[in-house]
């Protein structure tokens, strides 16, 4: 069974991961939010939602907000720190390799 640090990895779907598709990262990021498919993680939903939000996906906004209140500070730091590497992976294409 595939956990969210899988998906938020993004094996299973590189739709997710191209920086063109903003509408994909807001859906699994609020999958994540909300647990369906796996297992509720609001860190990696905050990840794929922050990531939405930067890409231009100004619906995303209300639900970052969400999950931002519902972290802690210090989860809040490690999750801007994973978008950041995240983002690397998108831009990189190391999501792509198989």
């Amino acid at each position: 069974q595939k956990t969210a640090y899988d998906i938020k990895e993004c094996d299973w779907s590189s739709d997710v991961c191209s920086s063109d598709l903003p509408a994909a990262q807001e859906r699994l990021g609020r999958m994540l939010m909300r647990g369906e498919g796996t297992g509720r993680d609001l860190m990696a939903a905050y990840i794929w939602l922050k990531i939405a939000v930067d890409n231009g996906m100004e619906s995303a906004d209300g639900a970052l907000e969400y999950v931002s209140e519902e972290l802690s500070d210090t989860e809040q730091r490690m999750a801007g720190a994973l978008v950041a590497k995240v983002k690397e992976k998108i831009r990189s294409g190391a999501y792509f390799r198989r």
